[in-house]
């Protein structure tokens, strides 16, 4: 099995990190991960905040209502998109960047917990707030990283019943 496929496999959400730093290098190259996913004809319309400031990754927290989840997380990534760029297929875009950024840290040894956003309405306002957000630009999800502090062994969730082969 290729390094890549191992890296998919591991992957898993964390909920406890430690207090290591993440360097500005690491982050950096998540976000040229993020960068390299595909994007629908080609119009990357992507935007990421960096939050590595201990009192914005704390309000961050609130304003997701995910204090309890992301105990000492010592970086997130806010994945949005701009509406005005590709209005139909942002989601979808950002949605493969986030993922690109996940496995990327997966394969850095950082540990990473998406962050739904969208559709819940008032998480996309308490996070337009506290970022101040241009008018085209939209919040999709945050993803917390962090040096696990947990157990980092993969669920198996291959599943043969969603398969079906050739016809349902």
């Amino acid at each position: 099995m290729n390094e890549t496929l191992k890296n998919i496999l591991a992957r898993k959400s964390i909920n406890t990190f430690s207090d290591k730093p993440i360097s500005k290098e690491n982050l950096e190259l998540l976000l040229k991960a993020g960068m390299a996913a595909p994007s629908g004809k080609d119009i990357r319309p992507w935007r990421f905040i960096v939050v590595t400031d201990k009192e914005t990754l704390a309000k961050t927290s609130v304003a997701l209502s995910a204090t309890e989840k992301i105990k000492g997380n010592v970086a997130a990534i806010v994945v949005c998109g701009d509406s005005s760029e590709s209005e139909r297929f942002w989601t979808f875009d950002c949605s493969l960047a986030a993922e690109n950024i996940m496995l990327a840290a997966q394969s850095a040894g950082i540990g990473s917990h998406w962050i739904s956003i969208r559709p819940n309405e008032e998480r996309i306002n308490n996070i337009k707030g506290l970022f101040s957000f241009p008018g085209s630009v939209e919040p999709l999800c945050a993803i917390v990283l962090g040096y696990p502090e947990q157990d980092i062994t993969p669920k198996d969730k291959f599943d043969s019943n969603n398969i079906h082969w050739e016809k349902w």
